[in-house]
């Protein structure tokens, strides 16, 4: 006897097994837990199902569903500048697809988020992730410039091709000096 799979047995070992059991369960746990209506069960099962609904990417802000959505259309970009004088625009969404939908839903969050002024402890981090991701040692990143736009979401009944979009520039690092300037009227191209 070889050991092995000759006979057409189960080709899936048990411990994968387990693994998708383990899975499915948790999913139809936050599933369920989704579903509750807001009670004392719900009050004790948010505790448990939060982390899993946050780390599998199953969370949903009720904003996109609530009676009164977001009527604003935002998104945040920063451009690069390097030691050459080049500049490179990262867009943290660009490039994903279905297959990256809870990345791209995260990212989506950040950018929509991140361009707020009550989240400016959040700056100077992402313009130095922008410098580290976009840098190389010949042709270092010297500076990083975060960029907000938006646009408000007309009604349905409204021309959507004649709206109009604002551009800001709101933060700047100089990686040289490591240091953080907000950006204001005078600084913009």
């Amino acid at each position: 006897m070889d050991g092995g799979n000759s006979g057409g047995g189960d080709p899936i070992g048990n411990g994968q097994k387990s693994l998708a059991t383990i899975f499915i369960l948790m999913f139809l746990f936050v599933a369920v837990a989704d579903a509750l209506p807001t009670s004392r069960t719900s009050a004790l099962i948010s505790p448990v199902a939060d982390p899993i609904r946050v780390t599998t990417g199953f969370h949903q802000g009720w904003a996109l569903f609530s009676p009164n959505p977001l009527s604003v259309e935002a998104h945040t970009f920063a451009i690069s500048y390097t030691a050459d004088g080049n500049s490179e625009r990262w867009w943290p969404t660009e490039g994903m697809n279905r297959v990256n939908s809870p990345r791209h839903e995260r990212w989506r969050k950040w950018e929509t988020r991140v361009r707020l002024d009550d989240n400016d402890q959040y700056w100077e981090a992402s313009a130095r992730f922008v410098a580290a991701k976009n840098t190389s040692t010949l042709n270092p990143v010297v500076r990083v410039r975060l960029v907000r736009t938006w646009s408000d979401v007309p009604p349905p009944s409204e021309d959507n091709d004649s709206r109009e979009y604002f551009v800001y520039h709101f933060y700047e690092w100089d990686t040289a000096n490591e240091t953080g300037r907000v950006l204001g009227e005078s600084d913009q191209p």
